[in-house]
């Protein structure tokens, strides 16, 4: 199942409309959410530049230079 992110006030909004308590719509799954942690570290890890790699300007894409 894909991750979902929902606000508290959308949470408020469902309950009012379903009559019932967030208890109810939530399900507490730990193990689920180790994986999806792990998962998330992998990706960050993966797109960190490695240690010591030059810095490439970004220059010509409609950005001001730094100061002077």
């Amino acid at each position: 199942m894909p991750w979902l992110a929902v606000g508290l006030d959308d949470l408020d909004v469902f309950c009012a409309v379903l009559d019932c308590t967030p208890a109810e719509l939530l399900l507490h799954e730990p193990s689920q959410a180790r994986a999806r942690r792990d998962e998330l570290k992998q990706v960050a890890n993966a797109d960190a530049a490695p240690v010591g790699s030059p810095v490439v300007p970004r220059l010509g894409r409609n950005r001001s230079l730094p100061p002077a």
